[in-house]
């Protein structure tokens, strides 16, 4: 999970046409608008639609540590992983700016911290150059969890079958 990887680019479905619709959700996100980001998804405006650079609402909200309109668009589905033209996730962005809280909340919602950009840069290299520890730490920690997880999974999986055969061997 923390291996760097290619990140996906953002909302294709709206990268040919950009609505008016669509440059007033991520200006709204931008600015911490969220009275006006719920509109615009109430009215049907897809919450990982893109402008034309490929930046989200989510980005624009990540980068700009809106942590409730972060919150409203993750629960509104916005992808987590949308990479603008830059390659740059929400997260890279949290993280390059400094938005510990963001950045936390991202990470819970799935946010992949091993996403290169294009320049092959993940999140943490953002952090590591600003000298956010902080970010850095949560980021690791964050890696960590989910290798822990993953391996205790495994073994459990693991350990199941072996019960079962031993279970089947003292039987006959």
């Amino acid at each position: 999970m923390g291996q760097p990887t290619e990140t996906a680019p953002a909302s294709t479905a709206n990268a040919a046409v950009v609505t008016e619709e669509v440059l007033f959700l991520v200006d709204s996100a931008r600015y911490g608008d969220v009275e006006d980001v719920q509109a615009t998804l109430d009215s049907g405006v897809d919450a990982s639609a893109a402008d034309s650079s490929g930046r989200t609402a989510l980005h624009m909200a990540a980068a700009n540590g809106h942590e409730n309109v972060v919150q409203l668009l993750l629960e509104k589905g916005a992808n987590v992983n949308a990479a603008n033209q830059e390659g740059n996730t929400p997260l890279h962005w949290a993280a390059l700016n400094h938005h510990l809280q963001v950045v936390k909340r991202l990470l819970e919602a799935g946010a992949n911290p091993g996403a290169l950009n294009k320049v092959d840069r993940t999140p943490v290299d953002e952090a590591l150059d600003k000298g956010f520890d902080d970010v850095i730490s949560v980021v690791n920690t964050n890696q960590a969890s989910e290798q822990v997880a993953s391996t205790s999974l495994e073994e459990v999986e693991q350990d199941g079958d072996e019960g079962e055969e031993g279970m089947e061997e003292e039987r006959t």
